[in-house]
This record gives C-alpha cells, structure tokens and sequence, in this order.
C-alpha cells in the first residue's frame, strides 16, 4: 500500500488484513504486544487506507464480501463472524449494499443462512435486513436468490432466539412492499409460521413483538395472505397478546388487529367475524387494565390504549340483545309489522330519533364521519320493509328526494346484500356482496350511496363461503333525511 493513494496493489490480501484486524483486539499469545481495542478513528483509518489503496477498483464492501466468502470456505466462525459485522456496519449506506449485492452479496449471504452455523447465521440474516431495508432493487435481488425460503427454513428448525429474531427482522425487511419477496413468502408457508410464533405462549417477548410486526407487512399483501392468517387464527392469537405484560407486544398486538379489522373481506372470510367477536372480549379486558395506570406506565401504553379503543369501536354491536328486543317489541306494539312495508315521515317517533343519534356515534367513532356531519343523522323519513323467504330486493339506488346519508338496520334473519356500481369503472370493484346479521347496520355514503346498486336476489338460501344460511322472516328499518320543501338533489360530482 502507497501514502499517496495509488493503486500498486489491486489484489490486496483482505484476508490477511482481517487477521491482522483480530491479534489487534485478541493477541495471538503472551509475548505479543499489549492489546490495544481499536476506537471508531482507528476503524475510519483503517477502511479509509483500504478504499484509497482501490481507487478506481473495487468498493470496501465488495472486498469484505470476497473476505466473508473466503472465512466461509477456510477461516474459523470468529473470522466469518467479524467479517460480517463489518459488512453490516458498511452496508447500512445504500450505496455500499448495491455495491455488495451487484458482486452477488444476496447469493453468498443465503448461501450461509443454509449452510452456515448459528452465530454466523445470525449475522447473515441480520447482514441480509440491513441491505435489504428500503432497498426495493436489493429485496429483489435477494428474492430472487432464495433468501426468503432460506429464512423460513432457519427458523422451522433453529431455537436460537437471537437468530430467530434477526430472521423475523429481515423477513420484515425483505417483503415490505416486495411483489417478489411477498409471493416467495406466501409460497414457503411464511403466513403459518408467522402466525404459529405469534401464538407461543412461551416465546420471548422481544421475538413475540418482532413476529406481530412481520404480520403487519405480511397478512394484509394480498386477499390469499390474509385467508390464510385468518385460518391459522392470527385474530385469537393476536388477540390474547393485548393483555401480555410486555409493553411492546401488547401495542404490535393491537396495531396488528387494527390493521386486520380495517382490511380483512368478512364476506370472503366469514371465519374472521368469529375470531374477532371471540377477541372482544380480551380486547376489552386490557383496555380495563390501562384505566389504572399511571404516570410513565400510562404514557408509554397510550399508542395501544388509541389502537384498542378503535378496534374495540369497530367490533362492539351496535345494539346490544336486550336493545334490538325492545326495538322489535316497538315495532309490533306500534303497529309497524301489521303489512309488509310501512312509512313514517317527521316527526319521527321518539324512540327512532335515540336510534339516529346512536348511528352517529358510532359512525363518529369508527371514523365514517366527521364530528361536524352530525346533520347528516337528523332523519326525517322511516320505511320498516319484512321480507319472507325467497323474497328480495331489485338492484337500485335510493330516489335523490332523499339525502346523502342513509341509515339501515338488519332485523332477524341473515341475507346476503349485493352491491354494484351504478356505470361499470375500470377503478371499480364490478361487484361486492355483504353478510348482514341480526343486528348489523349499513351506513350509504359517498358513492356507496350515489354510484352503487344495492340489491338482494330472490332465494332461500345463501352461501357464505363453506356456510349454506336458510333465510327466514327478516325485518330491515331504513332512515333517511328529506328536504323539507320537497327538493330533489343532485348527484355530487365525482
């Protein structure tokens, strides 16, 4: 090596330097000199004298690369195992790891996930997450080398839970946002194992909430992902990790029910209202428990309590048993249910009005609508409508004589509503089908109110999935808004 900088030696021996490296923080034996830890300006001098000894060659990070492979092939663990550490430290600039991985980093680093043993597979995964962590040209590249199946594989197998943590970290790392990575994960069984880490009740914390964390990235890519955590019970298992006395899993815990709640198909898969009506009950337990805390305890748990409280919104009924008695007892009482449709217009009675200003709170709290669009629920019109197996509903769109915002509560028996837009849109879904239960409410706003059929076919039977339902009596109490000098509204523009 030349002071000035020039390249007299393109074939530097790294390996050498890397040796050389270790009897300085080691010794070799008791006569050597006085061990001596090299500081952080030791380490920029060091890598400094490298990169300028290959000036126009190679990058620092390619060399430790070449250095790694050849401390796999014939160096001891220690060696393989600093040389990695400097390859993490190197790589967390993105240039450095384009620069490892163009040289075939993403092969080699695999390659010792499958062959390597526990401390340096540790290394080569921990190696592979700081290269691939916002990198989308490097998750490719490592997809496509086999690093997604290698980890999965690791972890079936391995206990270790520094490994199983650095695993779970770069697969997090490698299939955020990655088409590649997502559809090697799904192919390998990653949702399973996901899911069976986050329902050991013996796991460490720390790999407990890394393992929430992957299911964040994980279950909401793709309809087929979330079925397949809905199946393996991702919800329960989720759901019973709000109540851990781990800060950290019981807020990765709750993220991850938000997140499932906000994008799960319930009509695809019927299975995840069970899981998630079964989780309330944790779930409202654990929002108990943070009542009682105080000072630093309640701080660090406010991000759970806000993730709880709106999950917790999303799942509680609208009406409890006792209430959807009462309002069917009204209804008959009344004189409601003596045809099979009866209107009301303003003033409404007093009960229905308690019934528009519940709809409001809960559409306020799961986020529907704002707390300035109470207007919306000042309902003028009322139409209760019975329907008796096969009857139905043909497609339409409620008259613009009403307003923007329609209310519907489902009485009595399951059905199956389907939805479709109005003018076929390439933006579209071209069709949806809902589930509706005893109890359930549907909210038309937007274009669900203006751009979409709501229809409900003529049959005695719906399916559900594997769920064949025998439709019977079912009651529907509709609320809407009018203009009290008859105007008729416009469609809102799009």
């Amino acid at each position: 090596m030349t002071s000035d900088g020039g390249n007299n030696d393109a074939n530097v021996d790294w390996t050498a330097l890397l040796k050389w490296s270790l009897a300085q923080q080691q010794g070799f034996d008791a006569d050597a000199m006085p061990r001596r830890e090299l500081t952080k300006d030791d380490m920029k001098f060091f890598y400094n004298a490298v990169a300028a000894s290959n000036a126009g060659g190679k990058s620092d990070a390619v060399m430790i690369l070449e250095s790694v492979e050849r401390t796999r092939d014939g160096g001891t663990d220690e060696e393989a195992a600093v040389a990695l550490e400097d390859l993490i430290d190197r790589c967390e600039q993105t240039e450095n790891a384009g620069n490892m991985l163009s040289a075939g980093g993403a092969e080699a680093l695999t390659a010792m996930l499958r062959a390597g043993r526990g401390e340096i597979r540790k290394l080569a995964a921990r190696a592979l997450a700081t290269v691939t962590q916002n990198h989308p040209e490097a998750q490719v590249r490592a997809a496509n080398a086999g690093a997604v199946e290698a980890i999965l594989d690791v972890v079936r197998i391995d206990n270790d839970d520094g490994l199983r943590g650095a695993s779970l970290w770069a697969l997090s790392c490698l299939i955020r946002d990655c088409v590649e990575a997502a559809k090697a994960f799904k192919a390998a069984g990653g949702v399973e194992v996901c899911t069976q880490f986050i329902s050991m009740p013996t796991l460490n914390d720390r790999i407990r909430a890394k393992a929430l964390h992957l299911g964040r990235h994980a279950f909401v890519q793709s309809e087929e992902n979330m079925s397949d955590a809905v199946e393996h019970g991702a919800i329960k298992s989720a759901s019973e990790c709000v109540r851990s006395e781990d800060v950290n899993v019981r807020e990765a815990a709750a993220t991850l029910l938000l997140l499932i709640a906000q994008c799960v198909d319930f009509t695809k898969n019927p299975k995840a209202v069970d899981q998630f009506r079964s989780a309330k009950a944790h779930v409202a337990k654990a929002l108990s428990n943070m009542q009682f805390t105080t000072g630093p305890d309640a701080e660090s748990n406010e991000p759970t309590r806000q993730a709880l409280e709106q999950l917790i919104a999303m799942l509680t009924d609208a009406f409890s048993k006792a209430e959807l008695a009462c309002v069917h007892d009204l209804l008959e009482n009344e004189g409601w249910l003596k045809n099979e449709q009866a209107m009301r217009f303003s003033p409404l009675p007093s009960w229905l009005v308690v019934v528009g200003q519940r709809l409001y709170q809960i559409a306020v709290e799961v986020g529907f609508v704002m707390d300035d669009e109470r207007p919306l629920f000042n309902f003028s019109q009322c139409i209760i409508n019975q329907y008796t197996p096969p009857g139905g509903l043909t497609p339409h769109v409620d008259l613009r004589a009403f307003g923007d915002l329609i209310a519907s509560i489902s009485l009595c028996s399951t059905v199956a509503m389907d939805f479709a837009p109005v003018e076929p849109n390439a933006n579209m879904q071209s069709n949806l089908t809902l589930r509706l239960d005893h109890g359930d409410v549907l909210i038309f706003k937007g274009d669900a109110r203006w751009r979409w059929t709501h229809a409900i076919p003529s049959r005695q039977v719906d399916i559900f999935g594997a769920e064949r339902v025998e439709r019977a009596h079912r009651i529907s109490i509709t609320l809407r808004t009018m203009d009290p000098d008859g105007h008729v509204l416009e469609v809102p523009a799009t």
